[in-house]
């Protein structure tokens, strides 16, 4: 089975750890407008994807695919969109919803399910 470049599971880690600031940056910035539940929820996804960026880059990430180029440039442009997601994030509902998407998508990666990675970059049936 293919495994990920470091050079290529470093820059997904990279873009996880961004979408982890982002969301801690919309944390404090909207402290008193989000209650207790809502701050809660975006400490968990936000430590969440720091654990997944974690993972990306201290260990191989092996795939089961016919075609890691094309599952590799899938992979980045469903991170792309995510990080853009959580970054242009309007309201708590839709960072939410952005960071949600980056958990499954990153629960895939680091498990190298590319079943579920399909799944999530919404490339599976």
């Amino acid at each position: 089975m293919p495994k990920l470049a470091a050079a290529d599971a470093r820059a997904i880690a990279r873009d996880y750890h961004d979408m982890a600031l982002s969301i801690g940056a919309y944390r404090f910035t909207n402290w008193e407008r989000l209650g207790v539940a809502r701050r809660t929820e975006l400490e968990r996804l936000q430590w969440t994807l720091l654990a997944f960026s974690s993972e990306m880059t201290t260990r191989a990430i092996t795939l089961a695919v016919d075609d890691l180029d094309a599952t590799l440039d899938e992979l980045r442009s469903a991170v792309k969109s995510l990080k853009s997601a959580v970054k242009r994030a309007a309201d708590v509902r839709s960072l939410l919803r952005a960071a949600a998407r980056a958990v499954t998508l990153g629960a895939a990666i680091v498990a190298g399910n590319a079943v579920a990675i399909a799944a999530a970059v919404g490339k599976g049936s």
